[in-house]
C-alpha cells in the first residue's frame, strides 16, 4: 500500500475538518487500492470491518465499506457503507467533559 494512497482515502473518507484531524483510521492495512488511468478512478475496498476512532468526540466506528470510488477528472465520490458507533470511555474527567 503506498502512504500517497492511504492518505488520500483518508481525506475523501473521514474528512478534513477539525474533528477529523483528531480521528484515526485503527486498521489501514485492512484496506486494497486500485487506480484506472483510463476512467480516472480510485477504488479502495476491504474485505474487513474498518475501524475508525475519533478522539475530539469520543467515540469508535465500526464500518462496512461496500463501494468506494473517487473520480479524480470529475471531482466525483461514490460510496456505500455501514457504520456502528461505540462509545469510548474517557480516561480522564477532563476528556469526559469535553466530549
Amino acid at each position: 500500500m503506498e502512504k500517497k494512497d492511504l492518505k488520500k482515502f483518508t481525506r475523501l473518507f473521514i474528512g478534513a475538518s477539525r474533528n477529523a484531524h483528531k480521528s484515526e483510521l485503527l486498521n489501514p492495512e485492512m484496506l486494497d487500492f486500485k487506480k484506472d488511468p483510463e476512467t480516472h478512478l480510485f477504488i479502495a475496498s476491504t474485505d474487513s470491518i474498518l475501524r475508525v476512532q475519533n478522539f475530539a468526540l469520543g467515540y469508535r466506528i465500526f464500518v462496512l465499506l461496500k463501494d468506494f470510488q473517487w473520480n479524480e477528472r470529475q471531482g466525483k465520490l461514490i460510496w456505500s457503507f455501514s457504520a456502528r458507533f461505540e462509545e469510548v470511555e474517557p480516561e480522564t474527567k477532563r476528556e469526559a467533559r469535553m466530549w
